[in-house]
């Protein structure tokens, strides 16, 4: 689970949540209390990564609509519903393919992919 040089990596616990080590919000605010799917503080700082990336692959004549991967760590105690809402937001932002670990062992690395418009699929698929 070691990111990359500018790869996203989203921490929540069930104190706070932050995106490469800076402290986005209350979980219990801004995530568990919302009645909505988005979680906006992490939205809006996940689109100027995805900008940057964006940006970056224009400059290296890349394509540039090709969906991100991004890193997850959740606590152990958090809440399906909090993590649904972590991981809609990520992938409404772009990056359909999210690595994650639960807890503080990081033995064991998840795989989300969820679906995009270059491999549309009406489910998601979780991968151990």
């Amino acid at each position: 689970m070691t990111p990359k040089p500018d790869e996203p990596v989203v921490d929540v616990n069930v104190d706070e949540y932050s995106l490469n080590g800076t402290v986005l919000g209350k979980t219990a605010i801004d995530i568990s209390a919302n009645q909505e799917l988005l979680i906006v503080p992490l939205e809006s700082e996940l689109k100027k990564k995805r900008k940057n990336e964006e940006e970056e692959a224009l400059k290296n004549n890349q394509p540039v609509d090709e969906f991100g991967v991004a890193k997850l760590h959740v606590d152990e105690n958090l809440s399906f519903d909090d993590f649904y809402k972590i991981t809609a937001t990520m992938g409404f932002v772009g990056y359909s393919t999210i690595n994650y670990v639960i807890g503080e062992n990081y033995k064991d690395v998840y795989n989300v992919k969820l679906p995009t418009s270059s491999s549309p699929c009406y489910c998601t698929f979780f991968v151990h």
